[in-house]
């Protein structure tokens, strides 16, 4: 009692703009290289996981509900 909760898959991607490939499947081991990309691959409640890189990210506008971006 009192340890009920709703589980949700979490669909997780990984993304690096400077070793990562717009046509991987965004794996951790095949990130994608850009959020657009990453972005258009979520599905669900996704986590987007954003590679630290000398080169920035920009141009980027999330509108799909249930996506994160960590990093």
């Amino acid at each position: 009692m009192g340890c009920e909760s709703e589980w949700t898959a979490t669909t997780e991607l990984w993304v690096d703009n400077e070793n990562g490939d717009d046509g991987a499947n965004g794996s951790q081991g095949a990130p994608v290289a850009s959020l657009a990309a990453a972005v258009a691959l979520a599905s669900g409640t996704t986590t987007v996981h954003v590679q630290a890189t000398a080169t920035g990210y920009e141009g980027v506008c999330v509108t799909t509900d249930d996506v994160a971006l960590m990093g």
